[in-house]
């Protein structure tokens, strides 16, 4: 068995290992700002994670919406192609009844005049 420690040698060392009031409050404050830093980062990562998933999103619905752009462009084509084709033009033009002048004609148009003095006279 050793023997016990006593004597100013021994209450010396204990001395020396114990911390001052200042030298405590710098390892609370070096404490403080370990924890803070390490919050700060896993903060960063989050939000550096969350960026990635936002841009990754946005990437997708760009996607998306330009192949939608490209079938609603088919369909266009598709029905300007149905509408204004010249078979399609002279059908219509033909179930309505409308009469058509062919270009170069002279067309009479009638005053009003005329044709005031036209519906009187029946």
């Amino acid at each position: 068995m050793k023997p016990a420690r006593t004597g100013r040698g021994h209450e010396a060392a204990v001395a020396k290992r114990r911390m001052t009031g200042g030298e405590a409050i710098l390892m609370k404050r070096i404490v403080y700002l370990f924890v803070l830093a390490l919050l700060i980062g896993m903060a960063l990562v989050y939000l550096r994670t969350a960026h990635m998933q936002r841009m990754y999103e946005i990437t997708c619905l760009a996607e998306e919406e330009q192949s939608l752009r490209q079938a609603i462009w088919q369909q266009q084509v598709q029905l300007s192609g149905a509408l204004e084709s010249p078979q399609e033009i002279k059908q219509r033009i033909e179930e309505a009844g409308v009469e058509v002048i062919p270009p170069g004609v002279e067309v009479e148009e009638e005053s009003e005049e005329e044709s005031v003095e036209g519906e009187g006279e029946e």
